[in-house]
């Protein structure tokens, strides 16, 4: 290499060698600056998009504090979990597993909205008078669905 640059002119010299800082600084930045600003963008929106969500189930958290502390004001007819299935229609849910527990019922749904099962709990208990036990939710890989196990009582 160094043979051949001593055979150039130097005004061909220095183009080769100014050709060959200006190659060094694009494979720098091509190969290094770039692929690392790009991850760092992709991770700053993916924190921000669980901040949010975490900021959501938070404030939700609180409605969900109000449900099981609320008693039903009036109590609609039929069994515990006919009362539970024509509700979660109502709100286009799907339940997984109704499991009776004495005179309780266990209730598992997953990948449904979050709001969603807010509104149903909410319309178990004020307008069908039904206990509210316990509630689990566990977040979902999409944001904004949850998987939700509900222990409710008549």
């Amino acid at each position: 290499m160094k043979e051949y640059l001593d055979s150039l002119q130097p005004r061909e010299r220095n183009l080769v060698l100014g050709l060959a800082g200006i190659v060094l600084v694009a494979l720098v930045y091509f190969v290094l600056y770039q692929p690392l600003q790009t991850r760092l963008e992709r991770a700053q929106t993916s924190l921000n998009r669980e901040v949010k969500l975490s900021q959501w189930v938070e404030t939700n958290a609180t409605k969900v504090a109000i449900l099981r502390t609320n008693q039903g004001v009036t109590s609609s007819g039929g069994s515990l979990d006919q009362l539970v299935n024509r509700s979660a229609r109502e709100f286009g849910l799907v339940i997984n597993r109704l499991q009776p527990q004495n005179n309780k019922l266990n209730v598992t749904l997953d990948k449904v909205k979050f709001s969603s099962v807010l509104q149903w709990l909410e319309k178990l208990q004020h307008q069908n008078g039904i206990n509210i036990d316990s509630v689990d939710f566990r977040a979902e890989s999409t944001p904004g669905l949850v998987r939700v196990r509900v222990l409710l009582a008549k």
